[in-house]
């Protein structure tokens, strides 16, 4: 998960919800998205805004979840490969119900946390990293799975 506040990125671990082995994967993923989560600063973070993979084999399950969910902020996403293309767009409705699909350019995204990667002091562009993410990010990873 890269949280992103007003110039500042924060990275955390992400979590990945293998809700297709489950049989109720969208309740799973409502709690999983409606839980706060306590930072190490003594804060308690709630999602402000989610965008949601609709690519795959399950479009249409995205569909239908993100629109019922759009007061919460929650939206279908899908990633668009090229040098340049813009890092998200204005949203477009897709679909027989109008879905509120966002374009994220994941070539301009990458480039953009790479170079914050680069800065060394805090302020605009800093990336802070969780104390607990470890080298290997993807062994360290949680994984809820059922």
């Amino acid at each position: 998960m890269v949280l992103v506040k007003r110039g500042h990125c924060l990275l955390r671990l992400r979590s990945i919800l293998a809700g297709y082995r489950c049989q109720q994967p969208v309740a799973a993923l409502h709690v999983h998205l409606s839980q706060a989560r306590d930072h190490a600063l003594g804060m308690t973070m709630h999602p402000v805004c989610v965008l949601i993979d609709s690519g795959g084999h399950h479009t249409e399950r995205v569909y239908e979840f993100t629109r019922k969910h759009r007061a919460r902020r929650w939206f279908a996403s899908i990633g668009r490969a090229g040098i340049g293309k813009a890092l998200m767009n204005d949203g477009t409705k897709v679909g027989p119900n109008k879905t509120l699909l966002y374009s994220v350019g994941v070539d301009t995204a990458k480039g953009d946390l790479f170079t914050s990667f680069r800065v060394n002091e805090q302020g605009p562009s800093y990336c802070h990293f969780s104390a607990t993410l470890s080298a290997n990010t993807s062994s360290s990873s949680p994984r809820k799975s059922w």
